[in-house]
């Protein structure tokens, strides 16, 4: 810890594609010096993050680390740019509203699964950015950042489940109201 600012956490580096890493760290004897986990949720759908998630929470139990915060340092959806040429890669991205999309949706499995903090990747990147390089712009992500953090700020969430039809159901509780948020889980 930092002598000059006590408060300042020291966090498990920022793990990327399975706990394997995670846990040879843990296992090497990181565990008693840190104050959270890092953790960079990507995931490609609602089920895989919150099977990342659950695997985390359950390594986080063995090594006795159950008890402290649980950080998105980075996460993000590269979505394809309207203004390069077409390529066999690119073309696997979504576009920029499905991208969207899937920002709002970790955004709010991340608050109802209990992740401490969400970092968004990135700013200004070309597939995956808050805004336009050249022109900063903001993109539909942006947007949804937005959104979902106003909803999200002073709400609790109570539930979240798939139902029939595969869609998402999202039910919380803001300044005594209640309020439901959907999506369907395909699309």
């Amino acid at each position: 810890l930092d002598r000059d600012d006590p408060k300042a956490v020291l966090l498990t580096p920022g793990f990327v594609g399975g706990v394997n890493r995670m846990e040879m760290f843990l296992r090497a004897g990181g565990a008693p010096y840190v104050g959270g986990v890092a953790y960079h949720f990507y995931a490609g759908e609602d089920r895989e993050l919150i099977k990342l998630h659950n695997d985390i929470r359950a390594l986080m139990t063995r090594y006795g680390l159950s008890q402290l915060p649980l950080y998105n340092t980075e996460s993000g959806v590269a979505a394809r740019d309207a203004n390069v040429p077409p390529t066999a890669s690119a073309d696997a991205l979504p576009d920029r509203m499905t991208a969207a999309s899937l920002l709002a949706r970790s955004m709010l499995l991340g608050a109802y699964l209990g992740i401490d903090r969400f970092y968004q990747y990135a700013w200004d990147n070309g597939n995956s950015g808050m805004v336009l390089r050249q022109s900063l712009a903001a993109t539909p992500s942006a947007t949804a950042f937005a959104s979902v953090r106003r909803w999200l700020v002073g709400t609790t969430l109570t539930g979240c489940r798939l139902e029939p039809g595969d869609t998402v159901q999202c039910e919380g509780t803001r300044a005594g109201n209640r309020l439901l948020i959907m999506w369907r889980a395909s699309g």
